[in-house]
């Protein structure tokens, strides 16, 4: 089944008003050959073919998604798309005992500090999220401990 369809920013706005915010495993395949660079993490290991991949979570406005939902960019060419595909597979294989659980934090127990803060400095990334920011988020997280 193909689905194509346009649909303007407004409706989206309004579409996604009233959902609940879910969170979702993300996998992520960077073409960083082809300028996708300024999008990955510090840290973040590029390979030799000019890519990367990584998995974390994201919350996300979809509370009807399938199980497994995959975005491709229109413009990016089948032999990348089937690249980063394998790549994300094998990197899914690696981690599926953090998959089961949903990539909480217990799940990093025997991680080790460096790992801890290089997950940390990944997650701040990602959510441009600034030290004041942060404090904020951990006083409202100790006082529901």
């Amino acid at each position: 089944m193909i689905y194509d369809f346009e649909i303007s920013k407004n409706d989206l706005l309004e579409r996604f008003a009233n959902r609940e915010v879910t969170e979702m495993i993300v996998l992520n395949g960077y073409n960083v050959a082809e300028g996708g660079d300024e999008r990955i993490s510090p840290g973040d290991e590029v390979d030799s073919d000019g890519h990367c991949v990584d998995i974390g979570t994201a919350d996300e406005l979809i509370s009807d998604c399938p199980e497994v939902r995959l975005l491709i960019k229109p413009d990016l060419d089948i032999k990348t798309v089937l690249t980063l595909l394998s790549k994300i597979t094998f990197l899914t294989k690696e981690t599926a005992e953090r998959l089961d659980c949903s990539l909480s934090p217990k799940c990093y127990s025997k991680e080790t500090e460096d790992a801890k803060e290089m997950r940390i400095a990944k997650i701040l990334f990602r959510n441009d999220l600034s030290s004041k920011e942060m404090k904020w988020y951990l006083s409202k997280q100790n006082k529901c401990l």
